[in-house]
């Protein structure tokens, strides 16, 4: 049985390691994704503001897919 259970439901230290290479590869890429997300979400939240949703009513639509 393989000690070392490094990945969520088991898997190789190699694995692992690909698996942080990957996420660092792909890091800078996902916080521009993450940024362009919350401009979006921040535009979408004052249009229903202007459009006379509530600040509440607005936040709550905002959670959900743009």
């Amino acid at each position: 049985m393989n000690k070392l259970k490094l990945l969520k439901g088991g898997g190789t230290a190699d694995e692992l390691k690909q698996a942080v290479r990957t996420m660092r590869d792909i890091m800078p890429d996902y916080i521009e994704y993450l940024k362009i997300d919350a401009q979006l979400r921040r535009e979408k939240f004052k249009a229903l503001i202007e459009s006379g949703w509530t600040e509440d009513q607005a936040v709550e639509l905002c959670k959900g897919p743009l």
